[in-house]
């Protein structure tokens, strides 16, 4: 572990997922500039099916998280250098996304839930991160659970589960390290998957 890891904290979001408010990066995958637009075409027509009233983010703002991370006051530039030798030292191959249903999440997220192939290769990818970090000197803490998901709006009323008329697909070729702007967020380094052979 690097002298004055100590300093520093890892931070689980509330429900495992989205990265938590304090947190000022997060590891991620994104969708496919195709499947990325599937994704908005679908969360507008789960908002008309349900009367939902939250605004559907942005193509560019979709992602699943994977980890979130934070420094205390004024550790980010040494969070980010850690995290970046955490990012580079990942190993995994490239791996199939599906999204199969859309529901509510927390207090009025409204979510795509991958399924259950998708999500089996997202938990051991966030697995493989964890079990990484504290070689890199982050502490760990927080939740276990972990339900891999888009989500899509923010609605006042809640989703009942829903199923897609057929899942939303896209290959995952990369792990991205992104700092949340509060709005939006920015990539500051990504690092591509193994590639399987034949694929």
């Amino acid at each position: 572990m690097r002298p004055g890891a100590e300093q520093l904290n890892f931070e689980f979001a509330a429900d495992g997922l989205e990265p938590a408010r304090r947190a000022n990066l997060f590891f991620a995958i994104k969708p496919d500039r195709a499947a990325a637009a599937r994704i908005v075409e679908v969360a507008h027509g789960l908002a008309r099916l349900h009367a939902l009233d939250g605004r559907v983010r942005r193509p560019e703002r979709l992602h699943v998280s994977l980890v979130g991370l934070r420094a205390e006051e004024g550790a980010l530039k040494e969070l980010i250098g850690i995290a970046m030798a955490l990012g580079a030292a990942v190993r995994w191959p490239t791996f199939e996304v599906g999204l199969h249903a859309g529901m509510t999440f927390g207090g009025g997220s409204r979510v795509l839930r991958c399924e259950h192939g998708a999500s089996l290769a997202l938990t051991g990818l966030r697995d493989a991160i964890l079990a990484t970090a504290e070689d890199c000197g982050l502490r760990l803490r927080g939740p276990s659970g972990f339900a891999p998901h888009v989500t899509v709006a923010n609605d006042t009323a809640p989703m009942p589960e829903t199923l897609l008329p057929a899942p939303i697909c896209w290959r995952a070729q990369e792990l991205l390290l992104l700092l949340n702007r509060g709005r939006g967020h920015v990539a500051l380094a990504s690092w591509p998957f193994v590639q399987r052979r034949g694929a």
